[in-house]
């Protein structure tokens, strides 16, 4: 006989029913009946909301722990209720960063405190639909390079995070696993060699003949994991073997050889690389290599006869040929992703690039992502750490004045209490809060707001020779933004009005920081920052 109502159905179907139901119905649903409030307190349906929902999540959650247990082990209905009052949370800061100028900076540090888990939220405002009233602002607000510390700088609205490169190294050993099936019959030694084949077979070889070394792109893992050619330079591609000898389980270390890194491979405390025991460490416990260069090993003498050949002194011989520290890697990939980015402003205009410079990854979140890094893993001690802060200091508060004002509340937090000479930095801060720079508007720039004389101090004013204007500093004053995301502050002289049909791709990329939308029929921006301009 066929069930006349849902109680008269399996269970399993039921489940089945409630999985496609949005979750929010659901505490209503759980008050029909006991019968229902049994369905709706299943931890297996809560699990699945959570995963099917929520793709993003905080380190402390042990999401991957909770999922070996048994489904009954973790309150799911709780920890659902917990994240979606975390996405609410968040979509209200962002929309009200996106309805008002004021206290944006401290709104962008509330998203920064939900850590790892603000992503699914910021993700689904980034892929706002083109007809939306606001498409702009959504799309282009810098909330994204404000989780520095939990995703990768550059990710911006990609969907690439920690946990995909997690997967592509976990694969990529897999692979190494099957296609060398004798693989752990061989000796450490061979099997180093091995996986430095199998490497060097599937295009993991460096950079291309025909390429450029210092392209932007080849600095990052994620990039060289998905790219069919795995093009990288040797620090990169030392860390990806690093990885996946790791998991192969194999001691690999990088080791930060100057101006070219190697892998050290390191045997077992009573074993040599050969299988044979021993009592002590010595020359056969380890071996290098150089897997951008060549599928053989490198022999430590050669090492050493370059060390000598840079005039290096014998007593850092050690320290350079051993297993480097993860901030010593990270400072060097910092300085190459800076040297990078610097290559591609050098021939920016001047007859071409290096190569085509990347869409992807930009070349401003590069450099800072590159700064944050080094700002907070200086190198040495005491007086030489505050050198390195006080010579970056002006770089990263440039590049929040140009590219990421919502990232000064981070700033302060993050890297100001380290940084001691808090005078310099309010005067700095200042600078950036009134995004005053010094130029005049160049190519097309868009209006973001004005002042009915120059509001700049007087130090500004007379450096930049206000005053021997024809209008002096009581004329009106514009900010702009100009197509290459920097701000100016300029004198109403020397503004010229254009009414163009539609604003240049560069304009229309940035422009959501002030604007909702492009208006076709106005041939205009829809102002975002009515508060501050009601009349304009």
């Amino acid at each position: 006989m066929p069930p006349k109502t849902l109680y008269d159905l399996p269970s399993e179907v039921v489940h089945q029913i409630l999985l496609l139901l949005d979750p929010v119905f659901l505490p209503a649903l759980e008050l029909v009946s006991k019968q229902f409030a049994r369905f709706v307190d299943q931890p297996l349906l809560w699990q699945n909301h959570c995963l099917h929902q929520f793709k993003y999540w905080n380190c402390e959650r042990n999401i991957k722990g909770k999922l070996a247990e048994n489904v009954n082990h973790t309150n799911w209905k709780a920890l659902y209720a917990e994240r979606y009052r975390i996405d609410r949370d968040v979509s209200r800061e962002i929309e009200s960063i996106l309805s008002t100028q004021t206290s944006r900076i401290l709104k962008a540090t509330k998203i920064v405190d939900f850590g790892y888990e603000a992503k699914d939220t910021l993700l689904r405002h980034c892929a706002a639909a083109d007809d939306a009233e606001d498409v702009l602002a959504r799309r282009v607000v810098p909330l994204e390079k404000a989780l520095a510390a939990f995703d990768i700088f550059t990710s911006h609205n990609q969907e690439e995070d920690f946990e995909k490169i997690s997967e592509s190294l976990d694969t990529l050993a897999k692979e190494v696993r099957e296609q060398c099936p004798r693989l752990f019959d061989q000796t450490l030694r061979q099997q180093a060699l091995e996986i430095t084949n199998y490497l060097r077979r599937n295009n993991f070889q460096g950079v291309r003949h025909d390429a450029q070394y210092h392209d932007l792109p080849n600095n990052f893992i994620g990039m060289a994991l998905r790219d069919e050619e795995h093009q990288t330079l040797p620090l990169v591609l030392v860390a990806i073997y690093c990885c996946v000898a790791q998991r192969l389980g194999i001691d690999a270390q990088p080791c930060a050889f100057p101006h070219h890194v190697h892998v050290i491979i390191k045997a077992p405390d009573d074993q040599d690389l050969d299988g044979r025991t021993v009592v002590a460490e010595s020359e056969s416990s380890y071996m290098y290599l150089d897997p951008w260069r060549s599928s053989d090993e490198t022999p430590k003498g050669e090492l050493i006869q370059r060390l000598q050949i840079l005039k290096i002194d014998p007593s850092h011989f050690s320290a350079l040929l051993g297993p480097s520290s993860t901030a010593e890697i990270v400072r060097r990939n910092a300085r190459n992703v800076w040297t990078s980015v610097q290559m591609v402003s050098q021939t920016t205009g001047v007859g071409g690039h290096l190569s085509p410079p990347p869409a992807f990854p930009g070349t401003n979140d590069a450099a800072f992502g590159a700064l944050w890094a080094l700002l907070l893993l200086p190198e040495g001690q005491g007086h030489q750490i505050k050198a390195q802060q006080k010579r970056l200091i002006p770089y990263v508060l440039h590049h929040i004045t140009q590219n990421f004002p919502l990232d000064l509340g981070i700033f302060e937090k993050n890297a100001l209490p380290s940084f001691h000479e808090q005078d310099h930095f309010e005067q700095l801060r200042d600078s950036v809060l009134r995004m005053l720079a010094v130029d005049d508007a160049p190519k097309e720039t868009v209006i973001t707001g004005w002042d009915v004389e120059c509001a700049a101090s007087e130090a500004w004013i007379a450096q930049m020779n206000v005053r021997s204007l024809p209008g002096g500093q009581h004329q009106a004053f514009y900010h702009v933004m100009v197509e290459d995301k920097s701000v100016r502050y300029v004198a109403e002289e020397n503004v010229r009005i254009v009414t163009p049909n539609v604003a240049t791709s560069e304009l229309m990329a940035i422009a959501g920081q002030h604007f909702k939308r492009w208006d076709f029929s106005a041939k205009c921006f829809v102002s975002n920052v009515r508060d501050e301009y009601p009349d304009d």
